[in-house]
């Protein structure tokens, strides 16, 4: 009788036969890739910002389920003007300008692969280049993100010694995937298109999947259902109602990924495009106002497949660094005040506690506030301190601005602020009059205390 561990191996195995599509074993699939991205407010005229990219990606599949993506003669150019197109209100018609082929020094951080295993969808043991920098291992980390659809799990039933693989993809399944935003829930739809949809929509997959059933698999992603956020969230001045995910009077975001392939079923089927398409509209000032809209669109399109023997040369690691998931990698300098300021993400809990139950309490001014267990006196300590530092900083002339993360220490003391009410406040501007410093240090902490008040935004303020 096989025991647990013997299961588990028997498991994996069948899902990695079952249920990974798209690429077969030891062949190579090199793809026509262009991304842009830009913002703009289409309301009041078509000047947008953005960037454009093109080149070519190169996806190799190993015969264990390893993988390597890179890209090849990639060209980019950045805008900021007026663009023209058949439907100016629409960014998706608008014409930006061509790119142009990368610096030297650029292309050979650009050179530098991906390397992960994938089973079923999920991506584990990533590799990188040690010395990858992050904006390049954040695209590195896209790409990976945009070729990988997470199947469903094969269900064994142990009671009864059985495994239910499915054999086939079902028609629509959820599965919580990471990104670089987070971890959230995609919704996937697979269904076989008939033949005169294909030639409508591509003859050029007509002619390559000729023989060959056509398949298109949708990925939906719901930022409102999300385990883990990557994005720094601040919310000043004010406070809002729906600090997470999408808030209909303030900003909307949506994704949507859209596969083509064919083989003789779902499962087996290889890759031929991609189209993702992202939007956020925001309205900056949750009224009635023009929405600033952002827009990103990547397409892959099949160029050529290549076998083992023919596969492009990618450049080695020289050292390689292990990367634990696909989430947004921020800067050094970032991460690190993210470790020093160990009470922020206790303050964002605080705050989002606090919109709650104003949102439940009735207008009576003698319920207990949310923070009633927190000492003033241990707030009113942690606040001075953060005057007189920032009071400090800004002293020495802005000298090492952002290694003494004086812009940190500034939104620490307008969240620490925005959890005390009027008596409070008054009692610490008290103690702010009062405080040990120099006279003139003492009037630039006054100040500093009375304009940090009103950038907390709350009504109490």
């Amino acid at each position: 009788m096989a025991g647990p561990g013997a299961w588990s191996i028997l498991i994996l195995s069948l899902g990695a036969v079952l249920g990974e599509p798209f690429f077969k074993a030891n062949h190579e699939y090199e793809y026509e890739y262009e991304a842009k991205i830009m913002s703009g407010i289409p309301k009041l005229a078509s000047h947008y910002a953005g960037l454009t990219i093109k080149g070519n990606m190169i996806v190799q599949a190993s015969d264990r389920n390893q993988y390597k993506i890179a890209m090849k003669n990639i060209s980019f150019v950045n805008f900021n003007e007026p663009l023209e197109g058949p439907d100016p209100a629409n960014w998706r018609t608008m014409q930006t300008p061509e790119p142009r082929p990368v610096e030297s020094k650029v292309q050979t951080i650009l050179d530098d692969a991906i390397e992960f295993t994938m089973v079923n969808g999920i991506i584990r043991d990533i590799k990188v280049s040690e010395n990858e920098p992050e904006w390049s291992l954040n695209c590195l980390k896209a790409l990976a993100s945009l070729v990988k659809v997470q199947v469903p799990a094969v269900n064994p039933d142990l009671s009864k010694n059985l495994i239910r693989p499915q054999s086939q993809l079902p028609h629509t399944w959820k599965a919580l995937e990471e990104g670089l935003d987070g971890v959230c829930e995609n919704t996937y739809h697979v269904s076989e298109l008939p033949e005169y949809m294909v030639i409508e929509l591509d003859p050029g997959l007509a002619e390559k999947c000729q023989g060959k059933k056509v398949f298109q698999i949708e990925k939906s992603r719901d930022i409102n259902k999300c385990s883990q956020r990557t994005a720094f969230e601040i919310n000043q001045p004010g406070r809002l109602v729906c600090p997470n995910g999408n808030c209909e009077s303030v900003w909307q975001r949506s994704s949507l990924t859209t596969y083509l392939g064919c083989g003789e079923s779902a499962e087996s089927m290889e890759l031929y495009s991609v189209l993702n398409e992202g939007e956020i509209q925001q309205s900056l000032l949750g009224y009635n106002v023009e929405y600033v809209l952002t827009g990103s669109r990547q397409t892959m399109k099949l160029k050529t497949i290549r076998t083992e023997s023919e596969f492009s040369h990618i450049r080695e690691f020289a050292s390689p660094r292990s990367i634990n998931d696909l989430l947004y990698e921020y800067p050094k300098v970032v991460m690190k005040m993210r470790e020093m300021n160990h009470d922020q993400k206790s303050l964002n809990d605080t705050q989002e506690n606090y919109i709650k139950q104003r949102q439940k309490r009735s207008a009576s001014e003698n319920e207990n506030p949310v923070l009633y267990q927190v000492s003033s006196n241990s707030l009113f300590t942690n606040i001075l301190k953060k005057l007189v530092d920032v009071v400090i900083y800004l002293k020495d002339g802005g000298v090492n601005f952002g290694e003494k993360m004086t812009s940190s220490h500034v939104l620490t003391l307008t969240k620490l602020l925005s959890l005390l009410k009027v008596g409070q406040l008054n009692d610490l501007y008290g103690h702010v009059k009062e405080i040990p410093v120099q006279e003139q240090d003492k009037e630039d902490v006054r100040q500093l205390f009375l304009e940090a008040v009103v950038a907390s935004g709350t009504d109490e303020s």
